[in-house]
């Protein structure tokens, strides 16, 4: 058995061996001519050595003893093949044109942050060391005391590359929307939008353009975005029902007057009407599916029609700027008319009221308007012109004692 001098004097040799290889390592690094590989294996070379047992272990399962303190008591130490911090001194003593293949390597396996280019020759502050701590760690695991066989190794062994490119952890997507929630807000819109509920083919096809949005984004996306998407789906399967309807499909006309398109179909329609401008269905429907998107479009599709409307009736486009209807502004010429024809306000025809308007575009005063239309032929195959027509013969016989 040794005796305490033996031991002392074995622990005296090793700390000298160790000393003076730490020290022949700095000494060569602060040339700046070493590689990374001679670096990292300088660094091993410390290590084991520092490991390496100088007595027998005192307890069994714990590290080698590699000597005695001041007291006897035993000494143990961990063998890295990378000790802590040996990636700042490796990335500091390599020279300018080995640092900047090595950033490059780096780089192409994918180590630094997303949307970060390293300056290749200089340091960052954090980003390269980073970098390089993951290659360790892999080395580490691997028994591999050279970064660059831990690139080697990348390089042809995906699961290795995944390891370093995620920095330990298990590769994940974004989180997607799933066909509940799909399928949940879906049917929401379409019960406000057409008071009816999506078909599963719909509901698929919703899901698939969220969930394609959402990994092209690595995310969530925004709300606009979403709306546009549901707004896509819903513009398909409206525009499939303009079709059926043009083509007398009842139930297909139904639904386009039913819930929240409905409402838009029948104000826009209003709009026109009110406005004395004609139009048609199909027009009317593929507005509605637009100013359903929002309370803007809504108000851009109202716009378009007064414009129309300003050309047709120019006379009255100062208060169609100001909000008023055609209908609102021709309300007195429309009572007369009512009243000399017999027609019921609600049956004329705003659009039918051009002859309010004269020759020089001007609007007609109410007399003359009154007196034209006794002149007309809506007046003259009226019930009222039968009906004064006989009072005028009843008048005249009792002038003359007739009757």
């Amino acid at each position: 058995m040794a005796t305490k001098e033996e031991l002392a004097r074995q622990k005296a040799a090793a700390d000298a061996k160790t000393n003076g290889l730490m020290q022949d390592f700095m000494n060569q690094t602060q040339t700046g001519t070493q590689t990374p590989g001679q670096i990292s294996n300088k660094a091993f070379q410390i290590g084991q050595t520092a490991g390496k047992k100088a007595g027998k272990s005192v307890l069994k399962g714990a590290q080698p003893v590699i000597g005695l303190d001041a007291e006897g008591k035993p000494l143990s130490l961990e063998n890295p093949l990378y000790p802590a911090g040996s990636e700042f001194i490796l990335l500091n003593k390599l020279p300018p044109d080995a640092r900047a293949k090595l950033q490059r390597d780096m780089y192409s396996l994918g180590l630094y942050p997303e949307n970060y280019t390293p300056t290749f020759g200089m340091l960052s502050p954090t980003e390269d060391a980073t970098a390089v701590s993951k290659l360790m760690i892999v080395g580490e695991q691997k028994g591999l005391a050279d970064v660059n066989d831990v690139i080697k190794l990348a390089r042809t062994d995906k699961k290795v590359k995944d390891f370093l490119v995620s920095g330990g952890y298990a590769k994940t997507g974004p989180r997607l929307t799933d066909v509940a929630t799909a399928s949940a807000n879906l049917n929401n819109y379409f019960l406000d939008m057409f008071n009816d509920k999506p078909s599963k083919a719909e509901a698929k096809e919703y899901q698939s353009l969220i969930n394609n949005a959402e990994r092209a984004s690595k995310g969530s996306i925004g709300a606009q975005q979403a709306e546009d998407i549901l707004l896509s789906v819903a513009t398909k399967k409206a525009n499939g029902l303009i079709a059926a309807a043009k083509l007398g499909d009842p139930k297909a006309q139904t639904q386009l007057e039913a819930g929240q398109l409905g409402r838009t179909v029948r104000a826009i329609r209003n709009a026109y009407a009110d406005n004395g401008l004609p139009t048609d269905d199909k027009s009317i429907y593929s507005k509605a599916v637009k100013a359903s998107r929002s309370n803007t479009a809504y108000d851009n599709v109202i716009q378009s029609i007064r414009l129309s409307a300003k050309t047709v009736w120019a006379p009255l486009s100062d208060n169609i700027d100001l909000g008023f209807t055609v209908k609102d502004q021709l309300d007195p010429f429309i009572t007369s008319r009512s009243k000399i024809t017999g027609i019921p306000k609600e049956q004329i025809k705003i659009s039918d009221m051009t002859d309010v308007i004269d020759e020089n575009g001007k609007l007609k005063s109410i007399s003359k308007y009154n007196s034209e239309i006794y002149k007309s032929d809506a007046y003259l195959q009226s019930d009222n012109f039968k009906q004064q027509k006989l009072n005028d013969i009843q008048v005249v016989l009792r002038n003359f004692g007739i009757g």
